[in-house]
């Protein structure tokens, strides 16, 4: 019976990164091309970060139209917990982008990160009891 291999050829390792370009980077950083992961590193840490800060208006805007319709105690509590929310993103995002492969994306790494949690924290202050 014949066994199966992986080629090692490296023609067939950059195929496979621009596959992976398709869906995630991590293939290609993990056959040592972060050139063909992130072929425009600034280009694309520019758009990531343009994302995040378009949910992160998004979040802000949320955030102030929930707090408006609040009692006192209650904009305390939001309070409270949105500004220990920031630092335990804040530190998650960094801690990610600390431990991961590093290489020319790791900026936009972090910034999917930032964006995706911002999203999530969104949908949870919209949800907050005796918000309007």
């Amino acid at each position: 019976m014949r066994r199966m291999t992986t080629p090692t050829h490296p023609l067939f390792a950059r195929a496979l990164c621009l596959l992976a370009l398709l869906g995630a980077t991590g293939l290609c950083l993990a056959q040592g091309s972060p050139a063909l992961a992130c072929p425009e590193p600034e280009a694309v840490a520019d758009e990531a970060r343009r994302r995040f800060q378009a949910a992160d208006a998004t979040l802000h805007l949320s955030y102030g139209r929930v707090m408006e319709g609040l009692s006192v105690e209650a904009r305390a509590v939001l309070r409270k917990e949105q500004r220990s929310w920031l630092a335990q993103r804040d530190a998650q995002c960094q801690a990610a982008l600390l431990s991961g492969p590093g290489g020319a994306c790791a900026q936009r790494e972090f910034h999917v990160c930032l964006e995706q949690l911002t999203q999530r924290r969104t949908a949870v202050v919209r949800a907050w009891p005796g918000s309007p």
